[in-house]
């Protein structure tokens, strides 16, 4: 049997055109029709300088050794041509492999990682969207393009394919170890994070990349797409902007989301979801201003899933839009018995980012009859402010049609005064982590009061969550705060469609994006 090395060996003299990247491939598929006992040969292209090479390889037995045979034929390419070869095998606006042929080579190196480890890096660009919304997309196009720059200088000798959007990949053949393979990852990381001048401003790019090794973190394409795909996932989850390497445990955390998934499509079928709501007090008269609706689901035999988990999860796919639209029809059926003027309903980013959400919205409430004047749309302090955003055109929407907006968990980012300019509010909620030791932490008391006081300037109300006790009730009584949403005044609980909300004991109440 030929070793790799001779394999390798027999065609030096096609490095030129072939490059080192290439040279490997050619190799491994040497060695797989060694392995598979094929006589036939496999054909690889490549262009350089307008020169295309197609090599054919094959096998030869001649009493009892194994022999290499090659056919190749070198012919010059006209411009035409070569351009034609191009867009099949390159991505025109990066040079990186297309997609397909980019797969194709891969899948013909993962034969040959038992002998050989071959290294898989996934990348996926976070901030893409937030440069085309801001600075247009021809920006983002040049930040395309510097990022395999980038990529080709770190490992020049890895193969760069762009697999669509902002999306890319890289193959590194003979790699030492996966611990070798992360290290390279983060050198890649650390030059993608350094700023880069796009027509004359320098901005900040940010990456996620996650990284898998054949053949023991996938023995086929598939698998090792997936495995690196999913540590790409894991890292965007834990904040983004970071190297994740495939690990086993994650193929659990995998089973349970799909788990997750199955069920809850099922619960929206068999009615096992219901909404539970929490008054919101006026902090002077102690009166029930409105409620705030909070999603809850007791799976028949799991017990009581936590938002916490399934949120999560529904905001990976469309189930988070069919979980927001059972939301607001139970609200829109239940505001009789509440007796309540209004409800506020969470609405998360990722339904927010949907060109059809406002109008999705507006069409169940005229589905129902429901005024839009009873309905108040809490959004978290995260949802970004730009002019022409998608997520900023739907709350204009929303704001338009007489429903009133809310900033939920307001100081748990890095809020810009901005976010109140740009937008009339009817609510700023303060995060609950003020709350909590408000009575041992001064600074906190003091920037409480300062969130009140904006408040009152710009005349809009100032909700204090998670209140518990009768001393932080006085505490945000004297710091200015309007209303008070808490234990103190009573738990999430569902609706007794008779007359009136009847209180569970119950777990506490969980904020939930919906």
């Amino acid at each position: 049997m030929l070793a790799e090395r001779d394999i390798t060996s027999s065609f030096l003299h096609y490095r030129r055109l072939l490059g080192v990247a290439g040279i490997g491939v050619v190799a491994a598929i040497g060695s797989a029709l060694v392995r598979d006992h094929a006589p036939a040969g496999s054909a690889l292209h490549a262009i350089s300088g307008g020169l295309l090479l197609t090599l054919l390889i094959g096998l030869l037995a001649i009493v009892g050794a194994t022999y290499f045979w090659f056919r190749s034929s070198l012919r010059h390419l006209t411009k035409t041509q070569q351009e034609r070869m191009r867009e099949v095998h390159t991505d025109a606006l990066t040079g990186a492999m297309a997609r397909a042929p980019f797969l194709n080579r891969m899948k013909m190196a993962i034969a040959e990682s038992s002998k050989c480890a071959v290294g898989y890096i996934h990348i996926d660009m976070d901030n893409l969207k937030v440069i085309n919304d801001n600075y247009g997309h021809k920006a983002g196009d040049v930040a395309l393009a510097h990022m395999v720059r980038v990529l080709r200088a770190i490992a020049p000798e890895a193969l760069i394919g762009r697999l669509g959007g902002d999306e890319f990949a890289v193959l590194v053949l003979d790699i030492d170890s996966k611990e070798a393979l992360e290290a390279l990852a983060q050198k890649m990381l650390a030059q993608l994070n350094e700023p880069v001048d796009i027509h004359g401003l320098y901005l900040q790019l940010s990456a996620t990349l996650g990284c898998a090794l054949a053949p023991i973190d996938g023995d086929c394409l598939e698998n090792l797409l997936a495995n690196a795909d999913l540590a790409l996932y894991v890292g965007k989850g834990s904040g983004r902007g970071k190297v994740v390497g495939f690990d086993k445990e994650m193929s659990a955390d995998e089973s349970y989301r799909r788990f997750i998934q199955r069920e809850l499509r099922g619960a929206l079928i068999l009615n096992q979801l219901d909404v539970h709501y929490q008054p919101i007090v006026d902090i002077h008269g102690r009166d029930v201003g409105y409620y705030e609706a909070l999603l809850r689901w007791q799976h028949p035999y799991r017990g009581f899933i936590s938002p916490a988990h399934f949120i999560p999860i529904a905001e990976r796919s469309t189930l988070i839009d069919s979980l927001g639209d059972w939301v607001l029809a139970r609200v829109c059926q239940d505001l009789a018995d509440l007796k309540a003027k209004s409800v506020s309903v969470n609405v998360s980013l990722v339904q927010l980012r949907r060109p059809e959400f406002s109008a999705r919205f507006l069409a169940i409430l005229a589905q129902f009859g429901t005024s839009t004047a009873s309905i108040v749309v809490e959004v978290t302090e995260t949802v970004r402010m730009t002019s022409d955003a998608v997520e900023m055109r739907n709350l204009d929407a929303l704001m338009a049609a007489g429903i009133r907006i809310s900033i939920d968990d307001f100081g748990s980012g890095a809020t810009s005064l901005d976010y109140l300019r740009r937008l009339r509010f009817d609510a700023i909620k303060i995060d609950r982590s003020y709350i909590t030791n408000i009575a041992r932490d001064p600074v906190g008391m003091a920037l409480v009061a300062a969130i009140s006081n904006i408040g009152r300037a710009l005349d809009i109300r100032v909700v204090a969550e998670g209140v518990e006790t009768e001393e932080q009730f006085r505490l945000l009584q004297a710091a200015g705060c309007t209303h008070i949403q808490g234990y103190l005044f009573g738990k999430p609980c569902p609706v007794v469609r008779s007359s009136k909300v009847h209180v569970l004991d119950e777990e506490p109440a969980l904020k939930v994006a919906i």
